[in-house]
This record gives structure tokens, C-alpha cells and sequence, in this order.
């Protein structure tokens, strides 16, 4: 009997600082789904996720784009892309800030995308986050080398094929931020979080991490089943609030350790090894 849903962040969790899923969490993975329903529920897109499983041999289900569309190898669970009419407003704000689409058929980036968003850093960024922002760039700098992203080109959204599950802003911590902030939760009223990489991350209504688990249990047909989180981010913040017990990663943001009922070792340490390997401790 399955007793646990483990949902598990990728991003600062169960990826290592370089970028790895490290043989110590391979492990704990491979035994705790044996008698669990473990899944990664992550921020990236599909490929991206199942891309690093597969290096890794390891085979369970994906809820990415923070739940927007949901996997079981190439089983579609579930997806709600925002409507086309949501993506064509949003984009009258958007157009000249350093953008990500995340979508059905790829990723695209605003043009010029990492020059876009460095000249924002340089000319808006406050000085009390220069170097957390600086670390920030560098690290989005590296993941877009890891990434596959295509030039965001005029006359994209007039494909009625496509299907756009998240929308990605890069910006620094600034009066245009928090003025971008305000204009999208009071026009659109949609949801919005970030991966605390100095970014927005908007997504289709009715969509957060939190909601996957029902999503799986519904589709996997189990019941009577403890809810488990384990990340590091603020985006992570909905699958911990439906949790029953959640785990924050040593090397979580001090918000996300606050709110989790447990603060385990980081990602460096294998962390979520440490919770799989514990569970019925807990």
C-alpha cells in the first residue's frame, strides 16, 4: 500500500550545485518508489526534467512548469495552457522586457535575451542586491548554456497549435519590478510566483504546485495517502501548504525554512536522500 506522495524539487533541491543529481539521491529515489509514488514537480519544462532523469535512470512522473502540464512518461495527466487572449494582453507589457515562453512546441527567448537582461540589472538593480543578483545572472547565464530556447520571432502566437504553459520575466529587485508586479496581479489576476532567481514567473489560472498532488492521486487512483514536499524556493511554497509534512533543503531561503516543518541538509549534502532514506521517522 502506497503510504506517501513525495513530490521533490529539482532546481536547488535535488539538483547539486553543479547542476547533478548526485548518486546518493539516485539511490534513495530508485528505493523509496518502490513503495511510494515519488515524482519531481519542478519549474522546468518536460524535456528539460526528463532529459536529467534519463541520465540518471530513473523513471517516475513530472509535473513541470510548476504544475502547468503533468507527465507519466509520455502520458499527458494533465495540461492548462493560458488562453490565447491571456498570452496577446500580457504581451502588451511584456514585449520589451527580457521574457521566456515556455511552450508545447519549445522554448523562446525575447531577442537578445541575455544582453536584454543584463542592461535591465545594470540599469534598474538597487544597490543593497547587487551581489545577490550578480550570483543571480551567473547562474541564469549557465542555465541557459544547459538549455535548449529559440528566438522568440513576430507572428509566433498566431499558431493556434500552440500551447504557452508558462511565462518567465527576468528582472532585478526594483520600483519597476514591484510596478510590473502590481499591473499583472491587478489586470490579470493571475498566478504569480517566483524560483527566487530574480524572477516572475506567471502561470495559467488555476495552476501552482500544490495542485499536482490531487492530480496524481486521481490519476495513479490512490487515497489515504500522506503529502509530502521537499525544496528550496518560494515557488515551492504551495506544495508545502497542502503538505502534511515538509522539508526545506539547508540551503533553502530563510522564507521557504520558515514555513516547512522540518530543516533538512542542502542540496550539496543530499538532502532529499536524507528525507527518502527517513521518512517513517517523521
Amino acid at each position: 500500500m502506497t503510504k506517501n506522495i513525495i513530490a521533490i524539487d529539482m532546481d536547488g533541491t535535488l539538483l547539486n550545485e553543479q547542476q547533478q543529481i548526485s548518486q546518493e539521491n539516485i539511490d534513495a529515489i530508485k528505493q523509496r518508489a518502490k513503495q511510494d509514488l515519488v515524482y519531481i514537480c519542478s519549474g522546468r519544462d518536460s524535456f528539460d526534467i526528463r532529459t536529467i532523469l534519463k541520465r540518471s535512470n530513473l523513471q517516475i512522473p513530472v509535473a513541470s512548469l510548476n504544475g502547468s502540464l503533468i507527465l507519466d512518461g509520455d502520458t499527458k495527466i494533465f495540461s492548462n495552457p493560458f488562453t490565447n487572449r491571456e498570452i496577446r494582453a500580457m504581451f502588451q507589457h511584456i514585449e520589451k522586457l527580457p521574457f521566456k515562453l515556455f511552450t508545447n512546441k519549445g522554448n523562446y527567448n525575447a531577442p537578445n535575451f541575455i544582453e536584454c537582461m543584463q542592461d535591465f540589472f545594470q540599469k534598474y538593480g538597487e544597490a543593497a542586491n547587487q551581489e545577490r543578483e550578480q550570483n543571480n545572472l551567473t547562474y541564469l547565464r549557465a542555465y541557459e548554456k544547459s538549455t535548449d530556447s529559440e528566438l522568440y520571432q513576430p507572428g509566433l502566437l498566431d499558431d493556434e497549435e500552440l500551447e504557452v504553459y508558462k511565462l518567465a520575466i527576468y528582472l532585478p529587485e526594483s520600483e519597476l519590478s514591484r510596478q510590473f508586479y502590481q499591473t499583472i496581479k491587478t489586470e490579470f489576476q493571475l498566478p504569480m510566483t517566483s524560483s527566487g532567481l530574480s524572477d516572475y514567473e506567471l502561470l495559467p489560472l488555476g495552476v501552482d504546485k500544490g495542485k499536482t498532488y490531487d492530480l496524481m492521486l486521481d490519476y495513479f487512483h490512490l487515497s489515504d495517502t500522506r503529502k509530502v514536499a521537499i525544496g528550496d524556493s518560494p515557488n515551492d511554497l504551495p506544495m508545502m501548504a497542502v503538505a502534511d509534512v515538509s522539508f526545506a533543503v539547508g540551503n533553502a531561503s530563510e522564507q521557504v525554512k520558515d514555513f516547512c516543518t522540518h530543516v533538512v541538509p542542502s542540496n550539496d549534502e543530499h538532502g532529499v536522500a536524507y528525507v527518502l532514506n527517513n521518512i517513517e521517522s517523521f
